[in-house]
């Protein structure tokens, strides 16, 4: 989505831009599977109105196709589901009286104490001790962080906690009132309360509607996409004097042609940041080639359910703490069209790594989907039509403990040729949402039209 929005202001400015995208199609982490006219997104994809130039641009290029959405969110939290973010009473609900008690004592405490502490936490168990007290921390955090990282909190960067981490809201309102009696954190951290109530919108033919609305503008307007196209090496010219004159004057990428070789002026990325430092031609100096390959991510798996059921969640996602998925969606909830009446489509969301079985779809992982899928009562095995499995390597930066050293000196390079960008979720290794992930496109272009 960076790219192409990167690439649509570019070609409505006039400006020659081609497009290389290594997949058959357009999207990134927002395309789709499409099996039998149903589209399977790479997970729970809506569009934010929070960005109102981004959104007012989208909603033109969309038209009637761009559906609201009211925000219906929900976490399975002790044995019920509740409302996500947690409000106070979703929090308080249902928990014993003497757990509340120990849950808020310790975040009590925690907000006195964290008066005395001024140095920054040194790892993300820290920093969520710091926010919310030792026993929320291990009741509410620690064992689902790590299992939807693979590392515990203490290998996790503390950085991860503000970058990441969702609020609870229910909590933040107690620490309000806490800060108001002159107990607040010299710890501060800027992570939005997640999910707050607004209207999403999302599109019949599912998340995959904008980029492509997005590349017939494209081309529309003179640009070239082009896909099923990996891009193997940028050649670095010039570099006198003090590395004056250096910049990328050649892409060479593959397609199914064989090899091209394009002429540039700039390069805008959004590939994986450690694979675009292996790109680079002369090599990188092994010290940044090293901080490149510390930066890792972490891999998703979706697997797309078709159902003989609507209304499947009561919700349009739903979050897992002790599964081995830790979100199902239902996008027919949000409008798909999912071809058949009656029928739901389920968005079966699971991190792992390469050596997961679920990354690789065994006999093993589906039994194992379908027991978690049973024990909570989402469906039965004979009320599932179709199931259809996606992957993605590079779905979520992995921020482990001291990536920031390496970020930095591969930052540092990068920025130091002026006329390549590297953005978006995998080129600037961040978190954004979909309309961010367009700002840092848009934004990367008015720059170079400066």
């Amino acid at each position: 989505m960076c790219g192409l929005y990167a690439a649509r202001r570019l070609a409505a400015a006039g400006v020659r831009v081609t497009v290389i995208e290594k997949l058959p199609r357009v999207g990134g982490l927002a395309a789709s599977m499409e099996r039998d006219g149903v589209h399977y997104d790479l997970g729970v994809k809506h569009l934010h109105a929070h960005d109102g130039e981004i959104f007012k641009d989208i909603q033109s290029l969309m038209g009637d196709d761009l559906l609201p959405v009211e925000l219906n969110a929900k976490i399975r939290f002790g044995k019920q589901f509740r409302k996500y973010p947690l409000k106070l009473a979703d929090l308080l609900g249902g928990i014993p009286p003497w757990t509340i008690a120990w849950l808020f004592g310790g975040l009590s405490i925690q907000q006195v104490l964290n008066n005395f502490s001024k140095a920054a936490p040194e790892n993300a168990e820290a920093a969520l001790i710091r926010l919310y007290g030792g026993p929320l921390y291990r009741y509410f955090f620690r064992d689902f962080t790590h299992r939807y990282w693979g590392i515990p909190p203490t290998e996790l960067s503390a950085t991860f906690v503000s970058r990441k981490m969702p609020r609870l809201g229910a909590v933040d309102l107690l620490k309000q009132f806490f800060a108001r009696l002159g107990a607040k954190s010299s710890y501060n951290t800027d992570v939005e309360n997640a999910l707050a109530e607004e209207t999403l919108y999302y599109s019949r033919q599912g998340a995959i509607a904008i980029p492509r609305r997005l590349r017939e503008t494209i081309e529309s307007d003179g640009g070239t996409v082009i896909t099923g196209a990996s891009v193997t090496g940028l050649k670095v010219a010039g570099g006198g004097s003090g590395g004056a004159g250096k910049a990328v004057r050649q892409v060479v990428y593959q397609d199914s042609g064989g090899e091209h070789t394009l002429d540039c002026d700039h390069v805008i990325n959004t590939i994986p940041l450690p694979h675009l430092i292996r790109l680079m031609d002369p090599p990188c100096s092994p010290e940044v080639a090293d901080s490149a390959s510390q930066l890792r991510f972490r891999p998703i798996v979706v697997y797309g359910l078709l159902v003989k059921r609507r209304g499947i969640l009561g919700a349009l996602y739903v979050y897992y703490r002790s599964r081995m998925f830790h979100r199902i969606a239902e996008p027919t909830e949000s409008g798909l069209d999912s071809k058949l009446p009656g029928h739901g489509v389920l968005l079966v969301e699971c991190t792992c790594s390469r050596d997961d079985p679920v990354w690789n779809d065994s006999a093993e992982a589906r039994d194992r989907l379908f027991k978690d899928l049973v024990a909570e009562g989402v469906v039965s095995r004979d009320e599932v039509v179709a199931m259809h499995h996606q992957r993605t390597e590079f779905g979520y930066p992995l921020f482990a403990l001291g990536f920031e050293e390496h970020h930095d000196r591969v930052a540092e390079f990068v920025n130091s040729v002026p006329n390549l960008d590297s953005v978006g979720r995998q080129g600037a290794f961040c978190y954004p949402n979909m309309h961010e992930t367009m700002r840092q496109g848009a934004d990367a272009v008015d720059q170079f039209l400066k």
